[in-house]
């Protein structure tokens, strides 16, 4: 795997601890890691696009009937004409890099566990310029992803979603009876495409569930904020 920009910030974010919290050894583990990551990870993806309209009950996925329900994913796609559906994986690899050290080195499977969260988010943002290329996308313009199981999407719609994307078959990716993805490493997301740029509301502000949200209230929100548009 090619090397990624990551964000170092972003790591300690999902690490619960203060950008300004960073030592000097805590900077040594995470590019430890990131060396160790990027020598072993093959990540893989799928991906369809979908022309979408609203109804009474969510979103509506055109061609194939699919309905993506709740406010949140409304709000997410209000003004886009097409949405990308996209499933990435870090494989089996990122879990046996983790599993390796799990009993006997806590902090390093803490900073490996960050970062490979930190690997996701980067390597997201590139494979969705690849597919605006690849498919001729270049006119609209992409919001942020937006994950199965955030606001009020529910985590049960994994299985359909990997089915919709034939990803078992095609990156080897499914989910458990608890609609736990396996690998792990990995995420769906749903992004709109949009005509015109909008104003980029952050992750949190379109969530149903924020106020009652933990993270939201210690600091370390589950989103990202305020991510450029391409």
């Amino acid at each position: 795997m090619e090397p990624l920009n990551l964000d170092h910030n972003e790591i300690m974010r999902y690490l619960s601890m203060p950008a300004d919290s960073e030592t000097k050894s805590i900077q040594e583990l995470i590019e430890e890691c990131k060396r160790e990551l990027f020598n072993k990870l093959r990540p893989r993806f799928v991906y369809r696009v979908f022309d979408i309209e609203k109804n009474e009950h969510g979103i509506v996925l055109l061609g194939d009937g699919f309905i993506l329900p709740g406010k949140d994913i409304v709000n997410h796609l209000d003004g886009a004409e097409k949405t990308i559906v996209l499933a990435l994986t870090l494989g089996i690899e990122a879990e046996l890099v983790i599993k390796r050290y799990a009993r006997a080195q806590l902090t390093k499977t803490l900073v490996l566990e960050a970062v490979c969260t930190e690997i996701i988010e980067k390597y997201s943002d590139q494979v969705l310029q690849e597919i605006i290329k690849k498919e001729g996308l270049t006119q609209w313009i992409p919001n942020f992803g937006y994950g199965v199981g955030y606001g009020d999407l529910p985590l049960s719609l994994q299985p359909q979603i990997l089915s919709l994307l034939d990803a078992q078959r095609k990156i080897g990716l499914t989910c458990n009876a608890n609609h736990i993805m396996i690998p792990r490493k990995s995420i769906t997301s749903i992004f709109g495409l949009f005509v015109e740029k909008r104003e980029q509301a952050d992750s949190c502000s379109i969530c149903s569930l924020k106020e009652n949200c933990q993270r939201r209230k210690d600091g370390f929100p589950c989103g990202r904020f305020k991510r450029d548009e391409k």
